[in-house]
């Protein structure tokens, strides 16, 4: 990493993005490429930055056993090794298997 400015962030930290391959409910827009553009914008701050990014719960709308088709975990890693960023997640509610930590 680079020496940091005072402005300069240490790290991007988000919350609540809930990957997910279907669309929700009264969503409109073209739900797909707005959530992989909210991530790319992330990533490209991560970058920009030089600073890791920190996943503060629910990467995932469902524990990757019962949500994540392989072309969506493929689409997601894909990302993370373009970018080349640091990624740490500490796992939600809806990253775990029933919701509980010890599953």
């Amino acid at each position: 990493m680079r020496s940091r400015s005072n402005n300069s962030p240490t790290a991007i930290c988000c919350a609540d993005l809930h990957i997910r391959h279907d669309i929700p409910i009264g969503r409109i827009d073209n739900y797909l490429e707005a959530m992989f553009d909210k991530l790319i914008f992330i990533l490209n701050l991560s970058k920009q930055y030089d600073c890791p990014v920190l996943v503060a719960g629910d990467l995932g709308n469902k524990p990757s056993s019962q949500g994540w088709p392989p072309w969506l975990l493929e689409k997601v890693i894909s990302l993370f090794k373009k970018y080349n960023s640091t990624i740490i997640t500490i796992p939600g509610q809806h990253d775990l298997q029933n919701h509980q930590l010890s599953q």
